[in-house]
């Protein structure tokens, strides 16, 4: 399943962090339940 998972994902573009969506990430952070272990991951949320 992994390696099907990394076929689709494979031709996905990366997008840039930039300051936007960093302020996203921890206006998210903050109004979420996350734990803060998962701060990064709200980057990709």
């Amino acid at each position: 399943m992994v390696n099907k998972r990394l076929e689709v994902l494979k031709n996905f573009p990366l997008l840039d962090i930039t300051e936007p969506v960093e302020n996203l990430a921890q206006q998210f952070q903050q109004q979420s339940n996350l734990p803060p272990s998962a701060a990064y991951d709200t980057v990709h949320l």
